[in-house]
């Protein structure tokens, strides 16, 4: 199965510096690195789990997460969900 790219639209961008940022995509299959670190165990993931988790995925500083709204966060942790759940299905192995 190839690999496409998910691209969410911000509700309300970020700014970095002077940059806005009113787009993340995550746009690559996910590796182990991802999820160093983490344990795979929905039930026991931190909020700081869930954002070096997303920074990771969509190739943005943690800051940019951190100060995401909790809306648009929701909406790129439900996209990551689904690739989290191929990885713990399969072992990372698909």
């Amino acid at each position: 199965m190839a690999f496409e790219p998910v691209t969410i639209a911000l509700e309300d961008p970020v700014m970095l510096g002077k940059e806005e940022i009113a787009e993340l995509t995550i746009s690559r299959p996910i590796k182990v690195g991802d999820v160093r670190g983490i344990k795979l165990n929905e039930d026991l993931l931190t909020f700081d789990d869930l954002a070096t988790i997303v920074s990771r995925l969509v190739s943005q500083p943690l800051p940019v997460i951190q100060k995401m709204s909790f809306a648009d966060f929701s909406r790129v942790w439900r996209e990551i969900q689904d690739f989290l759940s191929v990885f713990r299905e399969t072992g990372g192995s698909e």
